[in-house]
């Protein structure tokens, strides 16, 4: 009984793992920095990770709702197929 609960346990903490971590290792996951006005602009930013977008995240601020711009890059600077071609 004690086996079958030690290693159903030990196979959710695996899964758990598992799924925390691909993220982390495809690095599909964005970055994101305050302080974005415009798309285009992010895009420049963001020009060598494969572009990136504007944001706004909905948050409290001192007690109020606050809406700041962020933006988030694309994280496809391994991959040769998204990475744009630059002459």
């Amino acid at each position: 009984m004690t086996t079958k609960m030690v290693s159903s346990h030990r196979l959710l903490t695996l899964m758990v793992f598992a799924l925390l971590l691909i993220p982390m290792i495809s690095g599909q996951s964005s970055k994101c920095t305050k302080g974005c006005t415009s798309t285009p602009e992010c895009n420049i930013k963001c020009m060598k990770k494969g572009g990136g977008h504007c944001q706004a995240y909905i948050g409290r601020s001192h007690g109020r709702l606050a809406i700041e711009n962020y933006c988030c890059c694309n994280n496809y600077s391994n991959s040769p197929i998204s990475s744009p071609v630059m002459n």
